[in-house]
């Protein structure tokens, strides 16, 4: 097992120098520090979807010292990552024993989707090490409230400061502090204490995250995200309930038999509850289960509305998924060797599926905007370059995050690169007869987005080659044939505003 988690920390540095993908370009343009944090706060943060703390600290990362460079940008991701994994064994409650300590480090050192997210230029990983961190401090506090014990102000300090934090990485990490508040809250009240600190301590918090939350929920609303204008809006519940399943573990087959050993010590714990019997980590389980299933029903309540069965939004809650699974094994791990060798099979497959995952990802990355750029120098030289946008990411974002890698990366600014989304269709026709050797560069294409640009468009396009998942387009004859009267722009004034995956 100690093999197997040194694995899984030195597999944490694979991703850590490949090109970025569309995500993460919209963190690069956010956090480059020539231009002003209150400009980029103001222009692409404040319209985003999520709160700004990863970004805002990347930009005084980069105010040190910055480079042009993948593995520079994805430092700071890949040290919360290896802290992660540090934090999960140092600060592991000694009171739950070596055996749920092994479970919980094991899964939480080889998981797949923490390989997967851990140096990406995204929250994700902060997201992650902040929420390990707040719910080893919403324990404390929640043990100390089991046990009818004083709470020092120094761990509600702790609990806040993570909380805030949290609140401000990401709005599932709002979720995630408002169910361990609940939680806590109720828990007082059972036992009857004061909860003046707690009241306290959540009202600050709770405010401080509201001086942002509100101005972008106005922004997000003024968008109509919560009218269909969302990129997930067309996910069907069944696959994002099969993928979130499959998500968590890696695997869909290992989710099932973990939520069966999970399920049959569940009732094994409430058997032995009924009859008065001492139930290992009671309360400590309890806690666990609670703020999950609060998260869990909370948003598929709220995807009623808007759609957010999006799987790695879940990422919040594998310190809470992974530390119930290791309470809920530990009695069987620490006296069956054949439950331990499961143990060590759930690890090794997540970790042979990562090592596979990235041999086919350094064998071929098609879904990248380098590869294309590098292709375009290459095959197109002294051309233009104009680009359409289908894939759900902000107008304003995306001029200098689709030129990034050629004008930036590359340093050829001398080639113009124009997005063409912001363009009336007259605009658009203008500039494709007044540059007719333009290339026009379609990311991420499948014949979907073709119908749907020349719906958009009105023009006929033709799908001439193919990179990588990315092709180039000519304007048929067709499209001479459309009205030069028309002016309305790609996308409507609500369609332009629609948030990505970023």
């Amino acid at each position: 097992m100690v093999g197997l988690i040194i694995i899984g920390i030195l597999l944490r540095f694979v991703f850590l120098f490949i090109a970025f993908e569309y995500d993460e370009l919209f963190t690069v343009i956010t956090v480059n520090p020539v231009l002003p944090l209150y400009d980029i706060i103001q222009n692409w943060l404040l319209i985003d979807v999520h709160p700004p703390l990863y970004n805002i600290l990347l930009y005084f990362y980069n105010c040190i010292y910055y480079i042009q460079a993948e593995w520079w940008i994805r430092l700071p991701s890949l040290g919360c990552a290896l802290l992660s994994v540090w934090v999960s064994w140092r600060l592991f409650p000694r009171g739950l024993g070596s055996s749920a300590r092994w479970i919980f480090v094991g899964l939480f050192a080889c998981s797949l989707q923490l390989l997967i997210f851990a140096p990406q230029a995204r929250s994700y990983s902060l997201l992650v090490l902040l929420a390990l961190l707040h719910m080893l401090a919403s324990l404390t506090i929640w043990r100390r409230i089991w046990n009818n014990e004083l709470i020092p102000l120094s761990v509600w300090l702790a609990w806040s400061v993570t909380g805030l934090l949290l609140g401000y990485t990401h709005y599932f990490g709002v979720a995630v502090f408002c169910a361990g508040s609940i939680l806590l809250g109720a828990g007082l009240c059972w036992r009857k204490k004061k909860p003046t600190a707690f009241l306290l301590c959540f009202a600050v918090v709770f405010g401080l995250i509201c001086l942002w939350m509100i101005p972008n929920f106005i922004s997000n609303w003024e968008q109509q995200r919560f009218a269909g204008n969302w990129w997930a809006a067309e996910y069907e519940w069944t696959d994002g309930v099969f993928q979130l399943a499959r998500f968590i573990f890696g695997n869909y087959s290992i989710y099932l038999f973990i939520c069966g050993v999970c399920l049959c010590f569940l009732v094994w714990d409430a058997r032995k509850a009924a009859r008065c019997q001492k139930v290992p980590f009671l309360a400590e389980k309890v806690f666990l289960f609670g703020v999950i299933s609060l998260v869990v029903l909370t948003v598929f309540v709220l995807s009623l509305k808007i759609y957010l069965i999006v799987p790695r939004f879940y990422l919040v809650l594998f310190p809470y998924i992974y530390l119930f699974v290791a309470l809920s094994a530990a009695r069987l791990v620490s006296r069956s060797l054949l439950a331990r060798g499961m143990l060590v099979l759930i690890c090794g497959w997540n970790v042979c599926a990562f090592g596979h995952l990235a041999a086919l990802r350094y064998a071929h990355m098609p879904d990248n905007a380098k590869e294309y750029s590098a292709y375009f120098l290459k095959y197109h030289p002294g051309k233009e370059l104009f680009v359409f946008v289908l894939d759900g990411l902000p107008v304003p974002a995306m001029q200098p995050m689709f030129s990034y890698y050629i004008q930036e990366y590359y340093g050829r600014k001398d080639i113009p690169v124009t997005v063409l989304n912001s363009f009336s269709v007259q605009s658009m026709k203008k500039l494709l007869r007044e540059h007719p050797q333009a290339v026009i560069w379609l990311p991420n294409c499948d014949l979907d987005k073709i119908k749907r640009l020349q719906s958009w468009t009105g023009i006929a396009w033709k799908r001439e080659k193919d990179i990588g998942y990315h092709c180039e387009l000519t304007a048929s004859p067709a499209a001479a044939s459309v009205s030069e009267g028309t002016v309305k722009p790609f996308f409507s004034t609500a369609e332009s505003s629609i948030k990505g995956t970023t």
